[in-house]
């Protein structure tokens, strides 16, 4: 199920204890630790939170490595919702820090230090992943333009002003290297992107 920013709420998130996950990269299997994103709705818990964001303006689209800048009015309620969303997360790290990372010292603004943001200031920053099927066109990605829809894009996909919408998959709150009594700790907000609507097509 994708929520739509429009009825998500954000204190229905909840991020989980870190769990151990193997990806794979160049045939070598990677530990990872990542907290997940839960979401209740009524009697339905999500284990993975998905979101549908309203219609956002591209900044820039970069397909050597499948960087989509989208641009966020940060005056729209809607808009500052993604925002708080990001700021939620970091707060439930710092709540939980001693009993998931065994440390008491990371204030909040020293753990946003070692954060990776998906949203800096009024861009936010969508990555499409992975190759499609061997074509060289960058991300799986299922996308709506011009009155049908295709799997995976290339450097023409996106203009600059171009109208999106955006259904996402956030995996969770993926840790860089070993957290635990870490001065080093480094952790990004790892998602998915599942499709893409282009306004007008």
């Amino acid at each position: 199920m994708v929520v739509p920013l429009q009825t998500f709420t954000i204190d229905k998130s909840c991020l989980q204890p870190p769990q151990k996950y193997y990806e794979s990269s160049f045939q070598q299997y990677k530990e990872r630790l990542i907290s997940s994103i839960q979401y209740k709705v009524s009697s339905c818990i999500m284990d993975n939170l998905s979101l549908l964001t309203p219609f956002l303006q591209v900044n820039s689209w970069d397909s050597k490595n499948g960087k989509l800048e989208l641009l966020l009015d940060l005056q729209n309620p809607l808009h500052l919702k993604l925002v708080q969303f990001q700021e939620h997360i970091l707060d439930m790290l710092v709540a939980n820090q001693i009993m998931w990372l065994g440390t008491t010292y990371h204030t909040r603004e020293s753990l946003y230090n070692c954060f990776r943001p998906m949203i800096v200031g009024n861009i936010c920053n969508v990555y499409l992943h992975g190759n499609n099927n061997g074509s060289g066109n960058c991300g799986r990605v299922w996308i709506y333009k011009n009155g049908s829809w295709s799997k995976g894009v290339n450097n023409q996909s996106f203009q600059k002003n171009d109208v999106v919408r955006i259904a996402l998959r956030f995996q969770g709150l993926c840790y860089l290297g070993n957290p635990y009594k870490n001065n080093k700790l480094m952790f990004r907000l790892q998602h998915q992107t599942l499709g893409i609507f282009h306004k007008g097509s």
